[in-house]
């Protein structure tokens, strides 16, 4: 049986290893100390030379934790200076001291610019919006999707969390060669990216710069430990990937919920589901071959299943078929990322 917070989990989607792979780049840190942040996260050494290959985001706060304590730098060498472990908790909990959003964010700002002279974020508020965006400083800030997310989505949910209100992404926009993690961004912003020249920007509701900071210092630092996995799970907020991806975890067994059904229980014709599905650039059976990959690496990474018992899970008629599957996905064989 699976628990109902273990179907919960089965439904998030994963991160590509290329996240990791990229905070390795100028993050200085010796092969033995990525071998080692990869151990903590149950990954092969071999894990970032397979450009297929995606993570949980547990696999991924242990990852960025081990990796943060090796190279003693937030920011992983992306900053001028290093940005000592702590930091973040420092200025959430400077923050909680400001009077508004608007005062908070500023802080924050300035307070990241004792370790890199780029003013990096820039706020312009017009016609009902306030649009943050984020000014890399080279040609590697440019080239990293890691970068161009962390330094769009930690204002933002930052403030959401200072707020303790909903925040909506109203927009973002990323460089087109980032067309490729439309997913990711979708899933991690709660709305469709715009990919155009320019620099990467997230557009949010005005009112959010005269929300009050009601969060207290106390409760700070509850919340910077885990506010990494905060940062990357989704918005409390339904989508129709969101609602397809939580029927089809719930489906038992895993391959039986067909594209008729999935209609009817959304309340919609299956000519209106698959319409609206190609409008965001997916169809029925793509999502459902991502989430048996995000699935698989889940029960591997994070349970004791066998192998036969995860691909009769996910509705393959056989072991091999799944293993075939999975090589496919990933470029390595499942018993690679059995649990350590």
């Amino acid at each position: 049986m699976i628990s109902n917070r273990m179907t919960h989990e089965l439904s998030l989607p994963t991160i590509p290893v290329r996240y990791l792979a990229e905070m390795c780049a100028r993050s200085g840190a010796t092969q033995s100390a990525i071998a080692r942040a990869l151990g903590e996260a149950s990954l092969p050494p071999s894990a970032l030379r397979h450009s297929g290959l995606r993570v949980s985001v547990i696999q991924l706060e242990r990852f960025y934790r081990a990796l943060r304590r090796e190279t003693g730098d937030e920011m992983f060498g992306y900053f001028e200076r290093p940005v000592p472990p702590g930091s973040y908790a420092t200025i959430v909990r400077l923050m909680t001291s400001c009077g508004d959003i608007a005062s908070a964010l500023d802080a924050s700002f300035r307070f990241y610019r004792l370790f890199d002279h780029q003013h990096y974020w820039r706020v312009e508020e017009a016609a009902g919006r306030v649009t943050v965006t984020i000014d890399p400083r080279d040609a590697d800030q440019r080239a990293s999707i890691y970068f161009s997310h962390i330094m769009l989505i930690s204002p933002w949910r930052t403030a959401a969390w200072l707020s303790a209100r909903p925040v909506a992404v109203l927009e973002v926009r990323l460089q087109p060669r980032f067309r490729r993690f439309a997913s990711e961004t979708r899933y991690l912003f709660g709305c469709e990216p715009t990919f155009a020249r320019g620099n990467p920007a997230i557009v949010l509701p005005a009112d959010l710069l005269r929300y009050r900071v009601v969060r207290e210092p106390a409760q700070a630092d509850e919340y910077v430990a885990t506010s990494l996995r905060h940062h990357v799970l989704a918005p409390e907020q339904t989508t129709l990937e969101s609602e397809l991806r939580a029927l089809l975890s719930a489906a038992k067994p895993f391959a039986d919920l067909g594209l008729p059904e999935a209609a009817r229980r959304l309340g919609m014709s299956r000519a209106s589901l698959a319409r609206k599905l190609a409008d965001q650039g997916l169809s029925f059976q793509r999502l459902k071959d991502e989430l048996r990959r995000d699935q698989a690496i889940a029960l591997l990474t994070n349970g004791s299943r066998s192998i036969a018992d995860i691909a009769e899970l996910l509705g393959y008629s056989a072991p091999s078929a799944f293993q075939r599957a999975f090589r496919d996905w990933t470029g390595l064989p499942p018993g690679r990322l059995r649990k350590r």
